[in-house]
């Protein structure tokens, strides 16, 4: 997510959008996994495959899951809810044929599964299906109306749907990149002072992530050709780039949108920026799991990326900036295309 410090004139669109109240995804688990079929002697085993497979998801082992899930469903092949479960495991592991099966065999169950729905639209979403994902969409949004998170994605894939397909595979996506403002360091700002936030009292974090957030640093120099390059400051009030962790966003504060992770608030005038802030979110998307250094890595390119100066989003799912940073599709490195966008933009007269 990316925000600016501007004159009055330029007004950040969405700083009222709160958690949960995003166009993020937010993955949907069904918590019964027996579902209305009828009790056996396998119900016993049935349900301790099923809670070791929640445990696996929460714990961000899908492909554990998804074994245990299988198993489940050879004894209970009614379920909807096994189902449901199994093919958010293969949507996971961006097995997403098999997840959409896994799904619409949920619903041919339970025609009602919201779970499945919502998955299932998101499934389509992935898969560049945008008129299935829609209806799917619609049709959860007819049992859920008041959901708003929901609607605001719907809104969302609407508008994906009517760009044409030369945005979303051309070699670069500059103008989604500059829609709405045209920013970037300096033309003479060859080293950019990054501080780096340690404060391991934050929930989730783990020493690790600045070594991962160090390397995402290190691809975007490179994809500039080493035009800039970043030097750590051991003095926040020093640095040019503040890199933050935080684990619970504060509504209207932090602003921390789900579906990007973290958010980059830049100081600029006249299209050169001074000074950027970026904060990362250390807390999974499911509770009581951890959240995975894929996660944070594809986090950490994501929000730089913004630091750097592009505003908006690629519309193609496989970029790093994409919109929804823990989609499977999304790449845990730079793409051409991102490569090739940074480029342009540093290169515009």
């Amino acid at each position: 997510m990316y925000n600016q410090k501007m004159s009055a004139r330029y007004i950040w669109c969405l700083v009222s959008i709160i958690i949960g109240a995003s166009t993020g995804y937010i993955p949907a688990l069904a918590a019964e996994g027996i579902g209305s079929i009828e009790p056996s002697s396998n119900t016993v085993q049935i349900d301790v495959l099923f809670k070791a497979s929640l445990y696996k998801l929460r714990q961000n082992k899908p492909s554990e899951a998804r074994d245990l899930l299988i198993e489940a469903s050879k004894l209970a092949p009614n379920s909807a809810g096994i189902h449901c479960n199994l093919g958010l495991a293969q949507m996971q592991l961006a097995n997403l044929d098999e997840a959409v099966a896994q799904f619409q065999l949920s619903l041919k169950l339970v025609p009602t599964m919201t779970e499945a729905m919502i998955d299932l639209a998101e499934c389509y979403r992935l898969q560049d299906k945008l008129d299935l994902s829609i209806e799917w969409y619609q049709k959860y949004l007819e049992l859920r109306p008041n959901d708003l998170s929901v609607r605001q994605t719907l809104d969302t894939v609407i508008k994906q749907s009517k760009l044409p397909q030369s945005e979303k595979f051309g070699s670069n996506y500059l103008r989604e990149a500059i829609a709405v403002e045209k920013n970037r360091w300096p033309r003479d700002k060859t080293t950019i002072s990054v501080y780096f936030d340690r404060n391991t009292k934050v929930p989730g974090f783990r020493s690790e992530f600045i070594g991962v957030l160090r390397d995402c640093l290190t691809e975007w120099s490179n994809a500039l050709g080493g035009r800039i390059h970043f030097s750590e400051s051991l003095l926040e009030r020093n640095a040019d780039l503040v890199c933050r962790w935080v684990y619970q966003p504060k509504p209207g504060h932090d602003d921390l949108l789900l579906n990007e992770r973290g958010n980059a608030s830049l100081t600029a005038y006249r299209g050169e920026i001074s000074h950027a802030t970026i904060k990362l979110l250390t807390a999974p998307s499911l509770i009581g799991s951890e959240v995975s250094e894929e996660i944070i890595r594809k986090t950490c390119l994501h929000e730089i990326g913004h630091a750097l100066g592009i505003g908006g989003h690629s519309p193609n799912n496989t970029d790093v900036m994409f919109y929804l940073v823990e989609s499977p599709t999304v790449e845990s490195h730079l793409t051409s295309r991102d490569k090739e966008t940074i480029s342009r933009l540093y290169n515009l007269n």
